[in-house]
C-alpha cells in the first residue's frame, strides 16, 4: 500500500466519523473529527480542505484549532484573516498563537502592547516556548531600535534552544551584505 492510499483511507475513515458524530455523538466528538480530518488534509498540503474543516472545528466550538487555521489562512495567501485568527488565539491564551501572532506583527511591522506583554510573559517561563517568544521579542526590539533590549532577548533566546533564534542567526550569517532584514 502507498502512502497516497493509506492517506486515502484514512480520510475516508475520517469522514465515517464525522458522519458517525452528526448522527450519534456530541458537538465535542464532532469537532474533535474535524479537527483530525484538517491536520490530515494539512499535512497533504491541502490547505482549502483542511480551512473548511478547521473552521467548521471551530463552529464545533475546538478553540485549539486557531494556530492551524491561522496557518491556513496565511498559506491561502489571507494573512489579515491569519492574524486575527492568531489573534484571538493569543487573547485566549494559547502559546503557539501569542507567538504566531507576534511574529505577523514583527513581519507587518505593526505594534500590539498587549501582544508583547503577553509575549514577555511567556518569554520569562521555563516552558518550551519561552525561547521561541525571546527570539520574536529579539526581532520587535531590532525594528524598535533597541539594541540593548534586542540583545538581552537574543540571548535569553539562545540559552533556551529557540530553533527560531538558530534559524535567525543562521539567515544572519549566510546574509551577503552583512545587515539584518529584520531592522
Amino acid at each position: 500500500m502507498t502512502e497516497e492510499e493509506f492517506n486515502e483511507l484514512r480520510v475516508l475513515d475520517l469522514k465515517e466519523a464525522i458522519e458517525e458524530a452528526e448522527r450519534e455523538g456530541t458537538p465535542e466528538m464532532l469537532a474533535y473529527a474535524r479537527k483530525q480530518l484538517a491536520d490530515l488534509y494539512m499535512e497533504n498540503d491541502d490547505t482549502e480542505k483542511a480551512l473548511e474543516q478547521y473552521e467548521m472545528a471551530l463552529k464545533e466550538g475546538a478553540d485549539d484549532v486557531l494556530e492551524n487555521l491561522g496557518l491556513c489562512y496565511y498559506a491561502a495567501g489571507d494573512e489579515r484573516k491569519a492574524m486575527k485568527t492568531w489573534k484571538r488565539g493569543a487573547e485566549n491564551g494559547d502559546q503557539m498563537c501569542i507567538l504566531r501572532y507576534g511574529l505577523a506583527l514583527v513581519e507587518a511591522r505593526e505594534e500590539d502592547e498587549d501582544i508583547i506583554r503577553k509575549l514577555t510573559g511567556l518569554a520569562e517561563k521555563e516552558e518550551e516556548a519561552a525561547g521561541d517568544a525571546s527570539a520574536v521579542l529579539y526581532l520587535h526590539y531590532i525594528r524598535e531600535g533597541d539594541e540593548d533590549s534586542a540583545e538581552a532577548w537574543r540571548e535569553r533566546a539562545m540559552e533556551m534552544g529557540s530553533n527560531l533564534m538558530e534559524a535567525l542567526e543562521q539567515e544572519n550569517s549566510e546574509a551577503e551584505n552583512g545587515e539584518d532584514d529584520w531592522s
